[in-house]
C-alpha cells in the first residue's frame, strides 16, 4: 500500500488539470496514490485525466454522475484515502516535485505533528510566478497545543496551509461543514490535535484564475452551496462552528476554557476587521 494519498477534487479544470496532475505524478517520492474526484465536470476535464491515468497505475479516478457541491467533493477525496498521510491539491494548482519528500522527512524528525505545510507562491494562468503569497503565520511547532491553537485563531488569514501533508486518520476525524471558512476550521482542528510545522520553502504554487471583489467572492461561495445564513458577514457562522467544536473537543477543562474565553474573542476581532475592511 502507498504511504501518501494526493487528493485532487476537480470541476471544469480542463485548462489546467494536465499540469496539476503531472505535478503530483512527478513527485520525487514515488510511494503515492493519486485520487482525482471529478464533480460532474461539463468540459474536457475527465477525458484529460483518463488519458494521463492510462500511463500511471497509481491514479484512481472517481467520476460523480451529479455535482456534490464543492465542499462535499473536497471532503470525499480525503475520505477515500487509505494511506498514512494525505494532502489536497487544488485542481489548477501545482506542487513542487520535492514537496511530499520534504514533508515526510519533517514527520520523521519531529514528534506530535498534525500538519506539515509549505510556503506558497501565486502563479498566473500561464504559470508565471507572481508575488510570494502572504501565508498566515501559523507555525506552532515550538508552542504548547493551547498556545498553538490560540496562534492559529489569532493569525489565520490565507489558508493555503490546508494543502500541506496531514495525518490521514486525524484529518478524516475533523468535523468539516459546508460554510465559508471551512479551510480555517480544518486548520483549527489540526492545531487542537497536534502541531503545525512550516517547511519555510515555496513548494506549492497557487494559481489565480479569477479576479473578483469581496461581493463576487461571496456570491461564488453561495453558488458552491456554502450554507452561511449571513453572507453579509459569513464569519459569524465560522465563529459559531469554532465555538461548537471547542465545546465538544476531547481536551481538558483548563485548555478548553482558555480557547473559549480567549480564542473566540480573537475570532470576533477578525469579524470586526472584516466588516471594517469591507467598508473601505
Amino acid at each position: 500500500m502507498a504511504t501518501v494519498t494526493i487528493g485532487i477534487p476537480v470541476y471544469n479544470e480542463a485548462k489546467f488539470i494536465a499540469e496539476t496532475l503531472l505535478s503530483a505524478v512527478n513527485q520525487s517520492y514515488k510511494d503515492i496514490q493519486i485520487i482525482v474526484s471529478d464533480n460532474a465536470s461539463t468540459d474536457n476535464t475527465l477525458a484529460i485525466v483518463k488519458e494521463i491515468a492510462a500511463n500511471h497505475a497509481n491514479i484512481r479516478i472517481i467520476s460523480h454522475p451529479t455535482n456534490l457541491g464543492a465542499i462535499k467533493n473536497f471532503v470525499f477525496a480525503m475520505q477515500e484515502a487509505k494511506t498514512a498521510y494525505f494532502c489536497w491539491l487544488g485542481g489548477h494548482d501545482i506542487m513542487h516535485p520535492l514537496f511530499i519528500e520534504k514533508a515526510l522527512a519533517a514527520y520523521q524528525h519531529e514528534d506530535g505533528l498534525a500538519l506539515v505545510y509549505p510556503e506558497s507562491q501565486v502563479i498566473d494562468e500561464k504559470g508565471e510566478k507572481q508575488a510570494i503569497f502572504p501565508d498566515s503565520s501559523i507555525d506552532t511547532s515550538h508552542l504548547s497545543l493551547t498556545l498553538g491553537a490560540l496562534k492559529v485563531l489569532k493569525n489565520l488569514g490565507p489558508c493555503t496551509a490546508i494543502h500541506g501533508l496531514h495525518r490521514t486518520k486525524q484529518v478524516q476525524s475533523y468535523q468539516i461543514k459546508e460554510i465559508v471558512g471551512t479551510d480555517s476550521m480544518i486548520l483549527y482542528h489540526a492545531a487542537i490535535q497536534g502541531k503545525l510545522l512550516s517547511l519555510q520553502e515555496n513548494l506549492y504554487f497557487r494559481r489565480e484564475v479569477r479576479k473578483e471583489n469581496a461581493a463576487q467572492t461571496l456570491q461564488r461561495y453561495n453558488q458552491y452551496g456554502l450554507k452561511n445564513k449571513s453572507l453579509s458577514n459569513p464569519y459569524k457562522e465560522m465563529i459559531w462552528e469554532h465555538w461548537n467544536y471547542t465545546k465538544k473537543a476531547k481536551i481538558d477543562f483548563f485548555r478548553k476554557s482558555i480557547l473559549l474565553c480567549v480564542g473566540i474573542p480573537l475570532l470576533a476581532a477578525r469579524v470586526a476587521y472584516y466588516n471594517w475592511f469591507k467598508k473601505k
